[in-house]
């Protein structure tokens, strides 16, 4: 698994590449809990999920994870860019995939971004 941050003053683009395992599902989890935990908090993260080659269970376990930090601050907003029709129905079948802002592309997920107030 690969993984990118780049940090943005309204929004935070997390691009995950490669094949998410189990043993991955620590350190992304420990790596969005620091972001959320940082003064600057995580108010909008455009997750790049269109490089993650096989998803799986672990990648639902992970955006389960952002929704629960996001319910618990009351405030924050998840945006998928680029997810793959096998990861939408991974999440459709553990039931996220409703709760989920998405757009085809990272671009069209950055202007989402770049529209809230």
């Amino acid at each position: 698994m690969q993984m990118t941050i780049d940090a943005h003053p309204t929004y935070t683009v997390m691009t995950i590449g490669g094949h998410i395992t189990w043993p991955d599902t620590d350190q992304l989890v420990t790596r969005i809990n620091q972001m959320a935990d940082s003064p600057r908090g995580l108010p909008v993260l455009v997750l790049d999920v269109s490089h993650v080659s096989r998803p799986g269970q672990a990648a639902a376990h992970v955006l389960a994870h952002l929704m629960r930090r996001q319910r618990h601050s009351g405030h924050g907003r998840i945006i998928l860019a680029g997810p793959t029709d096998p990861l939408r129905r991974i999440l459709n079948r553990a039931g996220l995939l409703g709760y989920l802002e998405q757009h085809p592309t990272l671009s069209q997920a950055i202007s989402a971004a770049r529209s809230i107030q």
